[in-house]
């Protein structure tokens, strides 16, 4: 009898789950999901001064004497979102010319033992940043070093997403660890976008006695400042029960500020719960199925869950989507799961100790009625024999007479 009706609960709670029935007035932790739509991308063009001190586009010097002073100013701007730059300066066919004879390089940048230049700054959507103004040809150098012959100076600029994401100046590396997101290579220049790799997961724990479901960090999507068309996105929420007692772990999403945007991306949203993982939603980031609780799974008594999530930005997104931002508020809640009525069993087919019970007591009573009824009979003497003693004693519609 226990396991059916253990069997009957699970079923039960399976069915509460799969239709997504809305739970009120249970613990919850509330996330703000703020994200952006953009592009992270940089320009790189070289300019020089004339002799009356104009600027124009960059041209080969042919000759090049001792002493000389050189302008070629390589200026960098911002074509995206806001973000920190970097740049690699490379001679090339030279060892007689090198970074300590550039000039007019400004304090905004600082080189770190990594080799690359940094802009302390960040550079907006739209500024320019000039690396430095010149070169100083130095005057020991030999003619013979130069006469027939060419160098180049070969300048690498990179980009990173300034949203999230804070340099460290003062160590060996200022951008960490980083992932490279695109590169091209524009007139001889390699320029190239990358990603941070800082995680910081979410996790949503539940604490039992004290009704609190707690959520970290603030923002859902703090591993994804800016979405970009063609982005595929992944990440992980871990679900905590740290209480004594087996709970159900529901999710819904409310939207604060509405865009488009929020129609064309794709949000998909898997949970582990028990060691299975099933798929609970696929469909847009503003998708009326999420707007009421479902159930992501049961999480026994100290044990953990997953809830992993994925983010698709179609490809095909032109600029009218670039620099749209927009705020989700993701909601977790939890309900305990009450322990089923315990039973004790007198075997594997037997009646259980309370069904026995009832039916001696139920014994019991039919036997007390029916030792009544004899009893009342008796005291009345409607007995058998009686009965046909008295019939005789009485005339045809008469009294009895003895």
């Amino acid at each position: 009898m226990r396991r059916n009706l253990t069997a009957g609960f699970a079923a039960a709670s399976v069915l509460l789950c799969v239709s997504g029935t809305a739970v009120y007035a249970m613990p919850e932790a509330a996330v703000t999901n703020i994200f952006q739509t953009g592009t992270v991308d940089i320009r790189l063009e070289e300019y020089m001064l004339t002799e009356d001190g104009t600027e124009k586009e960059w041209e080969d010097i042919p000759d090049i004497l001792p002493g000389a002073e050189i302008s070629k100013i390589p200026r960098i701007t911002g074509e995206g979102a806001d973000c920190y730059v970097r740049v690699k300066l490379t001679f090339e066919d030279t060892g007689a010319v090198t970074e300590d004879d550039l000039y007019g390089m400004e304090e905004c940048w600082i080189r770190a033992q990594d080799g690359y230049y940094y802009l302390r700054d960040i550079l907006k959507n739209g500024e320019s940043v000039d690396v430095f103004k010149g070169i100083f040809i130095p005057e020991d150098l030999p003619q013979d070093e130069l006469e027939g012959k060419s160098f180049r100076l070969r300048i690498d600029a990179d980009a990173i997403q300034a949203a999230n994401f804070t340099p460290d100046f003062e160590s060996e590396a200022p951008w960490g660890q980083t992932e490279i997101k695109e590169s091209r290579n524009e007139n001889g220049h390699d320029i190239t976008v990358f990603q941070t790799q800082e995680r910081t997961s979410l996790q949503v724990e539940y604490q039992g006695d004290a009704e609190a479901l707690t959520a970290d960090p603030d923002n859902f999507f703090k591993n994804l400042p800016y979405l970009m068309p063609g982005d595929s996105y992944s990440d992980n929420a871990a679900l905590i029960n740290s209480s004594g007692k087996e709970i159900r772990i529901y999710f819904r999403n409310v939207i604060v500020e509405e865009d488009d945007i929020l129609e064309k991306i794709l949000l998909t949203i898997a949970a582990e719960t028990g060691g299975e993982e099933l798929v609970i939603y696929s469909g847009p980031l503003k998708g009326e199925a999420i707007t009421d609780n479902i159930c992501l799974g049961t999480i026994p008594a100290g044990e953990n869950g997953n809830f992993r999530f994925t983010l698709d930005v179609p490809a095909e997104l032109d600029n009218d989507y670039s620099l749209l931002s927009s705020c989700v508020r993701w909601i977790f809640s939890t309900e305990e799961i009450p322990e089923p009525v315990q039973t004790v069993k007198t075997g594997d087919d037997g009646l259980s100790g309370a069904a026995l019970a009832g039916l001696v007591m139920m014994l019991g009573g039919a036997v007390m009625g029916v030792a009544a009824l004899l009893q009342y009979l008796s005291r009345e003497g409607i007995g058998t024999e009686a009965a046909g003693r008295r019939a005789k004693n009485r005339p045809y519609g008469g009294k009895e007479t003895g």
